[in-house]
Parts: C-alpha cells; structure tokens; sequence
C-alpha cells in the first residue's frame, strides 16, 4: 500500500488528543517513539462518500511502539507475534474470500491492544488468543472498533454500511468456540506443507551446494530489489522511487546486532538478501527442524486452564504471500547458475520451478 509520512508537529490537532489520554501503555517513552514515528498517509480511505473514499488518503498514528511496549509486557512469557500467527492462519482454515477481512491483522491488532490495556496480566498465550478473539467480538457486537490512539475513528465503518457485521459477528463466535478443533486443522496443514517441503528438498538436494553459493542469492537479491522499488513519475517531471538512495534510514547489522545508517534502497537491498538467504538454505537443507513441537505441554496446559481441551500445538513455518514471488524466485536461481554448470541445471530446473507449490501450499 502506498504510504508517506508527515512530520508530527506538522499533524491536525485531532491527531493529538491522545496525548492527554490516561493509559498504562502510553509512557513517556512510548509517547516520544509514538511522536518519532511520525503520522502515516496510507492510500486506504475511512471516507464515508463512496465517490470520494476511492481517491481519499487516510491520515493516522503509527501505533507499532505501543504494540511494542505490549511486546515487552508479555514476553517471554506470552508470545504476542505467536498469538497474531495464530489468529492470522485460523483467519485462513476458518473463513473463506471475503469474510476474511473480518480478522484484518490490523484490526486485531488494535483489538488486542484494548485488550491488554483492560488486562495488563495476562500471562499465557491461550489467554491472549481467547481475549483478542472475545474482543473482536464485543467491537462487531457494539458496532464499532475504535483505533486505539484514534477511538472516534471507527475501523469497521465500511462493514457496518454494507451490512456484514452480523455475519462477522457469527463468524467470529463460531472461531472462539471451535478454537481447538481450527488450531487441528492449521497442524493438518502444516503436515500437508512438510510433506511438500521434504519432497521439494529432494528433488533440489543434488543442486543445494550450487544454490547457496553467495552469487545466487546475490543475483536474485538484485533482481528483486529492482522489482519492488518501482518509480514514480512527479507532475514536474521529477523521477522518484519508492526507496530512495538520498534518504537515510536505520536499521540492525545481522552481524553485529548494533544500528548502522543507510539508505531507503541499500535498506531495502539488505532485507532482501536476509530473505533470500534464508528461503534457499530453508527449501535446501536436510533436517526439517519444523517437527519440533515446541512448547507442546505448556501450550495444552494454559488451554486447558481456559476451559478448552487441546491435542494441537502451533509451530509455524516461515509463510510467502504471492506465488510471483514464488516464480521470479525460481526463474532467479536458474539464471544465476554459472554457464559451465548449465547441463546440470538443465537436470533440475523442473525441481526449481516446484518450489512454486511450496509457495502455494504456504499461502493456503
């Protein structure tokens, strides 16, 4: 989605009402990050005017430092980023097309930090999942789902106007009643996708030490790079891109864990290559580490203190979210074998382009 940022000072003064609010989470140090984070135009309008809400951009508050703060509450006792993978594959096994977006991650998101606002102890997973999805619920059941920093602002306007919420409201109530027997079917899926998996390493393991030679991911990390950073053609003629080598942003060296300063597109480059990196060594290595279930008893334990039993547990690998990718990824590997091993390619590129299913079953 195309986004840009405004300065803070530079915000209306309706964006600025939640510096007065009294809230556990709104410290003094989540204020200043909030402030630092600047507001966010996003091509996604709130406007009620049908005529207007498609050319309309949406001003708001960047609340990833308050999800933040929640992060440092729970963890490592409750995984917040488990909880959200959670809900985001049981949006996938429970509801179908449309109705998916009656679990937008941003709205249960925002569900989530109402929640934990109202009860600052939880302190297990189960617990968290339970009180989001209660949550949600309550917000169709009132009609509205205030923004947590914008509470006017009401995130399910549009579903109200087209006379969903009663539909969300079943929807969702059906979820938290079957929560289990849904977290079963995500682990049968998760089966089906190793199976794929294994079978894609197999076929590629006669190539994995030519895959993981650093001119591939580099190759493919350059091509990518070039797809995503898309230009913009200015009014005045001016040429810009979605990353720019004349903004300077932060990021984590992997290396040394500390922050170093680069810009918008060497940024972008660096992300990339981390990806790449670690999808080809993921689709090419021997073990599948993905058996290990991880926190097995704990999880059944805190389910069951929710008055729930449990035979599932969760642990989700790495998912790809568009079968492009998939495909240019492929594409990618094989021309970025070097000519004297092309007979050899030649042999596997069928394995290569089979790393599509992979992609495939992962966004199922």
């Amino acid at each position: 989605t195309p986004l840009l940022t405004i300065p803070y000072d530079h915000l209306p003064a309706d964006l600025k009402l939640w510096e007065e609010r009294k809230s556990w989470l709104l410290d003094r140090e989540t204020k200043r990050k909030i402030k630092e984070a600047k507001g966010t135009l996003v091509a996604k309008s709130l406007e009620k005017d049908k005529s207007r809400s498609s050319i309309i951009w949406r001003l708001s508050l960047n609340s990833a430092p308050v999800m933040q703060k929640v992060i440092e509450h729970l963890e490592p006792k409750c995984s917040v980023r488990k909880v959200l993978r959670f809900i985001k594959d049981i949006k996938i096994v429970a509801l179908d097309g449309n109705e998916r977006d009656f679990l937008k991650s941003y709205n249960v998101r925002q569900a989530m930090l109402w929640c934990i606002e109202e009860n600052p102890d939880i302190s297990t997973e189960a617990d968290l999942l339970l009180s989001t999805l209660n949550k949600m619920l309550l917000f169709y059941q009132q009609n509205t789902l205030p923004s947590f920093l914008e509470p006017k602002r009401n995130l399910i306007f549009k579903m109200s106007r087209s006379k969903q919420l009663e539909v969300a409201r079943s929807r969702v109530m059906d979820i938290i009643k079957n929560v289990i027997s849904y977290l079963d079917k995500i682990k049968e899926a998760q089966a089906n996708n190793r199976e794929g998996l294994l079978e894609v390493r197999t076929l590629l393991s006669p190539m994995a030490p030519i895959l993981l030679f650093p001119v591939v991911s580099n190759t493919i990390t350059e091509k990518a790079t070039l797809g995503v950073n898309k230009d913009v053609t200015m009014r005045d003629g001016t040429l810009r891109f979605y990353f720019e080598d004349t903004e300077m942003v932060e990021i984590e060296d992997k290396l040394t864990k500390r922050g170093k300063t680069v810009s918008e597109k060497e940024g972008l480059k660096i992300v990339i290559k981390n990806w790449v990196d670690s999808m080809l060594n993921h689709v090419t290595k021997k073990d599948d580490n993905t058996e290990k279930d991880v926190d097995k008893v704990a999880v059944e334990k805190d389910l069951a203190s929710s008055r729930t039993r449990s035979s599932s547990v969760y642990n989700r690998d790495r998912s790809f979210s568009n079968e492009e990718v998939a495909t240019d990824l492929s594409r990618s590997i094989a021309a970025a074998f070097p000519s004297r091993k092309m007979n050899q390619v030649a042999a596997v590129v069928p394995a290569i382009m089979d790393v599509r299913k992979v992609f495939r079953s992962f966004h199922r």
